[in-house]
């Protein structure tokens, strides 16, 4: 495969490395700041989300493939959002298994002291 050289010999496969390593201490500096703020970064993902699609009516199928994450996951990040009081539900589709979120005023101002 890479004919007698190591892998670290390639500077393909180094800069890949490197990318790699800086995205995961980037992760590790929001996540540290979110937490100053009470939030983990999936729930900050789907307020973002939701703040993204105002004026629409998300489901929280919707909002798994906004944040690339299952609705299972959704659900439980969801259900910590509305315990908190930073989400609330939107109107329905008519199908009571499909619910919609919104921010409500309290998830507007986290958002605002996160994302100056």
């Amino acid at each position: 495969m890479w004919e007698g050289k190591r892998p670290s010999d390639d500077l393909n496969f180094y800069s890949l490395v490197s990318l790699v390593q800086c995205g995961m201490w980037l992760q590790e500096d929001l996540e540290k700041y979110l937490a100053r703020h009470g939030l983990s970064y999936g729930r900050f993902s789907i307020l973002l989300a939701i703040l993204e699609s105002e004026g629409k009516r998300l489901s929280g199928g919707e909002v798994a493939r906004a944040v690339g994450v299952g609705k299972a996951t959704v659900s439980k990040l969801v259900a910590k959002l509305l315990e908190e009081g930073l989400v609330e539900l939107g109107p329905g589709s008519g199908d009571a298994r499909e619910k919609s979120y919104r921010l409500s005023a309290a998830g507007r101002r986290s958002l605002g002291r996160v994302v100056p």
